[in-house]
């Protein structure tokens, strides 16, 4: 019997096989990237929460470099704005640049008055030199010294720590110090001071610094005519009565008011005075009008018996 040969059967079966291991091959491939998709998406996940959590670790740091740069070249800005706005309106600008102007250094003096007084001089040479927010902080931090310092230095400290913005306003800086040095009663006590301020034996003129100052520190904001009558509650009583027939609107023209008021009531006393002491040395004694002649005056002596008598005496003359 003859052998027979591989027909088509066998190339069937191969082709088959063939087929058969492709197919798995495909599926390991399509397996395969499956897995390696997910690790990709895992991976890029990992990544990105790095990311964000480097960001939000540098964040803070971040925005204060960009504040600053920004603050820089505001400054830069306006300078150059300021310098061609003099150069073209003020003429005077460089007179005033050459105006030597300091400010004092404050030390954290437990004295409310001492770190108004500050504050304001900041203020009106921060004023003077038209300075920009930043340039204010940076300035004011130089002249904090001892106590002062050292309280500052602890404030941005615990700022930075607790992860917060610094404080890049004046305005910001006033407000801690005031909460740091003023007590929660100062305002109250200021009023009560003001409020019970009486003239006594002070002079106008002290009474009426005395009377502006506490107004100017408690920020007094009420009606003029409940201030004007403040004032004038607190006089001595003759000057309250001299002002009782004005009526004044203002308070300056109360201040000029009792001033002159007070100068016309010296020189009425003065006056009175020298009357009273006149009439004095003239009581019992008759003046002739007569230069040439020696003074005559008429005295009454009594005599040894009792009884009254008219003597002339002879004055001399002065």
């Amino acid at each position: 019997m003859a052998p027979t040969k591989p027909g088509k059967t066998d190339e069937s079966e191969t082709d088959f096989e063939r087929l058969v291991q492709m197919m798995e091959n495909i599926s390991k491939q399509v397996v395969d990237s499956d897995t390696r998709s997910k690790l990709v998406e895992r991976r890029l996940a990992d990544l990105e929460a790095a990311k964000q959590h480097d960001e939000a670790s540098v964040n803070g740091e971040e925005r204060n470099h960009d504040r600053q740069r920004y603050d820089r070249r505001n400054d830069r800005d306006a300078e150059r704005h300021n310098f061609h706005r003099g150069y073209e309106q003020d003429p005077d600008e460089t007179v005033m640049r050459s105006v030597k102007v300091d400010t004092p250094n404050f030390d954290g003096e437990l004295n409310p008055k001492a770190l108004l007084d500050w504050l304001a001089t900041m203020d009106c040479y921060f004023e003077w030199h038209d300075m920009s927010e930043a340039r204010r902080v940076r300035f004011a931090k130089i002249k904090l010294v001892g106590q002062a310092r050292l309280f500052w230095t602890n404030v941005e400290t615990q700022l930075k720590g607790a992860g917060e913005e610094p404080i890049i306003h004046w305005g910001e800086i006033k407000e801690r110090w005031k909460q740091k040095y003023l007590p929660l009663s100062y305002q109250q006590s200021l009023l009560d001071e003001w409020q019970t301020l009486r003239q006594d034996d002070m002079p106008v003129a002290e009474y009426i610094a005395k009377f502006e100052e506490f107004m100017l520190r408690c920020d007094i904001r009420e009606d003029r005519r409940m201030t004007i009558s403040q004032f004038r509650s607190g006089l001595r009583p003759e000057l309250q009565r001299e002002l009782i027939p004005h009526t004044m609107k203002t308070l300056e023209r109360v201040f000029q008011m009792v001033q002159e008021l007070e100068k016309y009531l010296k020189s009425s006393n003065v006056v009175k005075q020298t009357d009273s002491q006149i009439s004095d040395c003239h009581v019992g004694t008759s003046v002739t009008p007569s230069s040439t002649t020696p003074t005559s005056t008429t005295n009454l002596v009594k005599t040894a018996k009792g009884k009254g008598v008219l003597v002339d005496t002879q004055m001399p003359r002065f």
